[in-house]
């Protein structure tokens, strides 16, 4: 089935975004582009297809960026978004393996708090998500730790929600609020069996950022090891500042001009070689100064990539043989060149991408179309793990519905009664009542909805332009309560029959349905009327029942 699902890319200076069509393993990109964030004060403007946002003491710059994007992507109106994705930054993030003896994930999330107590601190802060992974048997190896129990293997990420509220809350009044929030190093690898040749020897692909650098290790399409650095490009800028005594600015400005790596005594060579190729624009200064700032990052990175990789190697005994490099600061001068030389590995600046995407790597990364691919793969419930839970999901989302299950019944308790009153006389005790009713159901849709929404019609359209942005699904299980009773009401009318409840387990797709009907006929004509909703199958289980007297609970 095709998707249509939006990637967002969040950076330190700019967010990317990619606008994707994804079925299965193939994916086309619709729209890209990059909106930068900046600090100065001016307007917003727009040229070739790059937003440029300045910011002035009344604005939010990430906020403006978001909108931004929201109003370009409300421009591609024959594509309706089905889902979107975002990635935050992996360095925050806390990762650990459990292994328990059951693969319920309602029983996993009851545990779970206390199964991590004794590594982190769980409280309120912390926005816990989880995967499931195979069973394991006997000793077996995760990230950092040798396992010998018997039992599922459950993979656990720890984000501080400090960090994911005021993110979403910058989308609130936009239309991308995130379906599906994942870090980087978590969401690429959907992406990779998609975009980059799994054909290949196993190889490192490191993503060098502004602020941190993520490494992976990848075998046949699979991701093998990722492990985040806190060093990035922002490193070299300081490094730079300090040394040449000037404006942080003015060093990334340098370093985007002039900046190479290279190992002490290359300085020469390698600035005529560059220079001669036009990769950079001369330097009057000290080059054996600049130089030697420019790598002093590169240096610490390599270091930490090093430990890590033979740690791996020793363990795995699977050894890489080429070092890919992506990301903004893999634009540094000679960098490719001097990751071979310092780490004895092959490096290269060439991804192996397909045609389409290289044509497309000005505008937008592969963190933003891995968001993208993500998306497609959390609508048919492939990605389990998602920072979106709990009290962060989405309003309209099952989650959202079911912990707000008492909030919206009164909304809609709100909304029947205060039709009922506004219809009836104005005496002064039911004015009364129905002023009370009013400022309920002002309170309660500002709470579901982000407005105040006081008649049925306003909610309706609320509802309907929502709809291909997935904020409030089609059908929910209010819709599906909704049918059956009519269903019932309109085909069983011979039949004495209380239909009570509709539990929807959305992990394991069963839907169970209780109620209590007279007669020993009344059963298998409910279950006949079911047979024709869409959503369930030709054969529906054989219910539980029991019998007292002449009525028949099941």
């Amino acid at each position: 089935m095709i998707h249509t699902t939006l990637g967002l890319d969040i950076g330190t200076r700019a967010i990317r975004y990619a606008l994707c069509q994804v079925d299965g393993q193939k994916i086309s990109l619709k729209d890209s582009g990059t909106i930068p964030i900046q600090s100065e004060s001016s307007d917003l403007s727009e040229d070739k297809g790059e937003i440029s946002l300045r910011r002035t003491d009344e604005t939010d710059p990430l906020a403006e960026a978001f909108k931004a994007i929201s109003d370009k992507i409300a421009q591609q109106s024959n594509l309706p978004i089905d889902a979107i994705g975002m990635t935050v930054d992996p360095t925050l993030e806390l990762s650990t393996h459990r292994i328990l003896p059951f693969n319920d994930p309602r029983m996993v999330t009851m545990i779970l708090n206390q199964q991590l107590n004794d590594i982190w601190t769980i409280d309120e802060n912390s926005q816990i998500s989880f995967q499931i992974l195979d069973f394991v048997k006997g000793t077996s190896n995760s990230d950092d730790e040798v396992v010998t129990a018997d039992g599922y293997d459950v993979y656990v990420i720890h984000y501080p929600k400090s960090e994911l509220v005021p993110l979403i809350e910058r989308t609130k009044n936009t239309r991308i609020e995130p379906h599906l929030i994942l870090p980087e190093n978590e969401a690429l690898p959907f992406a990779f069996n998609t975009l980059l040749d799994t054909d290949l020897p196993p190889y490192i692909l490191l993503d060098i950022g502004e602020l941190k650098s993520t490494l992976y290790v990848i075998d046949a399409g699979k991701v093998k090891l990722s492990r985040s650095f806190k060093i990035g490009s922002a490193n070299i800028d300081e490094n730079l500042a300090e040394a040449l005594e000037i404006s942080t600015e003015e060093a990334r400005q340098l370093k985007e001009q002039s900046g190479f790596a290279c190992n002490p005594g290359q300085e020469l060579v390698i600035y005529e070689k560059l220079l001669t190729r036009r990769k950079i624009t001369p330097f009057t200064g000290d080059l054996a100064t600049m130089t030697k700032s420019c790598t002093r990052a590169m240096n610490l990175l390599a270091s930490a990539m090093r430990q890590t990789l033979i740690q791996f190697v020793t363990k795995t005994q699977l050894e890489p043989q080429v070092l890919y490099l992506t990301g903004n600061g893999s634009k540094l001068g000679n960098l490719d060149q001097w990751f071979s030389e310092n780490l004895e590995i092959k490096c290269s600046l060439d991804l192996p991408y397909p045609i389409w995407f290289r044509e497309n790597t000005e505008n937008t990364t592969l963190d933003a179309i891995a968001a993208a691919i993500a998306a497609a793969r959390n609508i048919d419930n492939k990605v389990s793990l998602n920072l979106r839970h709990g009290s962060l999901a989405h309003k309209g989302s099952l989650a959202f519905i079911q912990d707000h299950k008492w909030l919206i019944a009164a909304l809609v308790v709100a909304i029947l009664a205060s039709l009922v009153f506004m219809t009836v006389t104005k005496t002064k005790m039911i004015q009364l009542e129905h002023d009370k009713l009013r400022a309920a159901l002002e309170e309660t849709s500002q709470n579901v909805f982000g407005k105040k929404l006081l008649t049925y019609q306003q909610i309706e359209d609320e509802i309907a332009q929502s709809q291909g942005f997935t904020f409030i699904p089609e059908k929910t299980a209010f819709t599906h309560f909704m049918w059956i009773s009519n269903q019932v009401n309109d085909n069983l009318s011979d039949v004495e029959m209380d239909f009570n409840s509709l539990d929807i387990d959305t992990q394991r797709k069963i839907v169970t349905i209780r109620g209590e009907v007279t007669g020993d006929e009344g059963l298998p004509k409910f279950m006949q009327l079911m047979e024709q909703y869409e959503c369930f199958p030709d054969e529906i289980q054989e219910p539980k029942t029991s019998k007292v007297k002449d009525k028949v609970t099941f």
